[in-house]
C-alpha cells in the first residue's frame, strides 16, 4: 500500500467481492489520513493489523463476510489518541469469530460511533461497555449464541432508537430501560425468551415495534400498557395462553399479531 496523498479531498476505497485473502498488511495504516470509507467486504481477509486505528479519519468500516477470527483488541493502540474518533459505522458480520465477546476496543477506539453490525460471529455474551457510547443508534447482534444482557445495558447507549438480538439464546427479558430512552424498534425473535420483568416495559414509551416471535413466552406482563407509542406488536409463535387486557389500552396499536400460540380467550378489552 502506498500513502494516498495526491489531494486533500475525502477518499474512498471499495474492494469488496473480490478474492482478497489472508491477513490485510501492516502497511494499510499508511494509507493516509484522508480515507474515510474502507469496504472490504465479501473477501477471505483472515485479520485486520492494529496499524487500522492510524486511518484516524475513517467514518465507515465494512468487513463483513471474511474469514476473521478476531478484532484488534490492544487498547494501548488507541489510548494515546481518541484513535478513530470520526468512525460512525462498523460492519464486520458473518465472519468465523473465536473471540466470544464485543472487543473492548469497539467501544474505547471508535467514541462516536453510531452503527454496530457484528451478527453471525459465534459472540456468546456481551456486557456493559467500559464507556458509554452516546451516538450508538443501531445495534445488530443477531445471529449469535448470546444467553443474556446485562440488567442495566441499555443505559449505556442514551441514543440508541434501533436494536436487534434476534436469533440468539436469551432466556429472559429482566432488564430496566432507562427514563431517557429513545428507543423505537426491538428485535428479538428466535430466541429461548421465557419471561419478562415487569420493568422491561415500564419506560419504552417511545416504542414503536416490538418483535418477540417464536419464543417460550407463555404469559406478557400487564405492564405492556407502557408502550404508549407501539404500532407493530408481534408475538407468534409462543405458548401464551391469555393476554393481558391492558393490551385494549394501546390505543397506538395497529397490528396485534399473535399466531400459533395457545390462546383460549381474549380479553374483555379488545373483545
Amino acid at each position: 500500500y502506498h500513502n494516498i496523498t495526491g489531494s486533500t479531498t475525502a477518499v474512498i476505497i471499495n474492494l469488496e467481492g473480490n478474492n482478497l485473502s489472508g491477513p490485510l498488511p501492516n502497511s494499510i495504516g499508511l494509507l493516509g489520513s484522508n480515507i474515510i470509507q474502507l469496504q472490504l467486504g465479501n473477501n477471505r481477509i483472515t485479520k485486520i493489523p492494529n496499524t487500522i486505528f492510524n486511518l484516524t479519519a475513517l467514518e465507515s468500516l465494512v468487513l463483513y463476510n471474511n474469514q476473521l477470527t478476531s478484532f484488534p483488541d490492544d487498547k494501548s493502540d488507541c489510548s494515546a489518541t481518541a484513535a478513530m474518533s470520526h468512525t460512525v459505522k462498523i460492519n464486520i458480520q458473518s465472519n468465523p469469530f473465536t473471540q466470544k465477546a464485543i472487543p473492548a476496543t469497539i467501544w474505547l477506539c471508535f467514541p462516536l460511533l453510531q452503527q454496530l453490525t457484528m451478527g453471525n460471529l459465534n459472540l456468546e455474551q456481551i456486557s456493559n461497555p467500559p464507556v458509554r457510547m452516546k451516538h450508538l443508534f443501531l445495534l445488530m447482534l443477531v445471529y449469535n449464541s448470546i444467553t443474556s444482557i446485562p440488567s442495566d445495558f441499555f443505559a449505556q447507549f442514551p441514543a440508541l432508537i434501533n436494536v436487534d438480538i434476534s436469533n440468539n439464546i436469551l432466556r429472559s427479558l429482566h432488564l430496566t430501560i432507562p427514563k431517557s430512552n429513545k428507543i423505537e424498534s426491538i428485535t428479538l425473535n428466535t430466541n429461548k425468551i421465557a419471561s419478562i420483568s415487569d420493568s422491561f416495559f415500564k419506560n419504552l414509551s417511545k416504542l414503536i415495534k416490538l418483535n418477540l416471535v417464536d419464543n417460550l413466552l407463555s404469559a406478557i406482563p400487564e405492564s405492556i400498557q407502557f408502550l404508549s407509542g407501539i404500532i407493530f406488536l408481534h408475538l407468534d409463535q409462543n405458548f401464551i395462553t391469555s393476554l393481558p387486557d391492558a393490551i385494549g389500552d394501546l390505543d397506538s396499536l395497529q397490528i396485534l399479531s399473535v399466531s400459533n400460540n395457545r390462546l383460549e380467550k381474549l380479553p374483555d378489552s379488545i373483545c
